[in-house]
């Protein structure tokens, strides 16, 4: 029998009789295992194994999670975003294996090289234009063409950059 999305139970990151705050509750690794082990107990009835893998966007801590959980160095991990190239395997004991894949990138969220760039999901030393990321400013929407050099001075706590004269 094929599993349908209705049948997987989502996994939320509440445990029966934690308090539920505003951005879901914070666990340990020790709740986070427990939670994994029993997430989804049909999908041992096939394995023996529950299976859970860790997707998402580069660089957002997928391996340093796996690494966390497992406390080891079981995975390596970098700053620079592309570092996980393969799919990896982990298992934990006889009932339980975690997955780590690198990182997803969804074409219609990013158009462009220079917003990968800015938004850290192409390492920067892959960059060959510098002027595109630039002129996307720090949101990666053209933000500081909006705004006025006093406007982000003040965000920052600074003084407005005033000309020194030529150089």
């Amino acid at each position: 029998m094929q599993e349908t999305e209705e049948d997987v139970p989502e996994a939320s990151c509440q445990l029966q009789g934690a308090e539920a705050s505003p951005g879901g509750a914070l666990l340990s690794a020790e709740e986070l295992l427990h939670l994994f082990r029993t997430v989804h107990p049909q999908s041992k009835e096939q394995t023996g194994k529950t299976v859970i893998g860790l997707v998402g966007y580069p660089n957002v801590g997928k391996s340093s999670t796996i690494n966390a959980l497992l406390r080891s160095k079981r995975v390596s991990v970098s700053t620079t975003p592309g570092k996980t190239k393969h799919f990896q395997t982990l298992n934990l004991d006889e009932e339980l294996c975690l997955c780590d894949c690198p990182g997803l990138v969804f074409p219609n969220f990013v158009s462009s090289k220079a917003e990968m760039v800015v938004h850290g999901i192409l390492p920067i030393d892959q960059m060959t234009d510098h002027v595109a990321p630039v002129n996307l400013g720090p949101c990666g929407t053209g933000c500081q063409k909006r705004s006025k050099h006093s406007e982000t001075a003040k965000s920052y706590s600074r003084p407005p950059a005033r000309p020194t004269g030529a150089w």
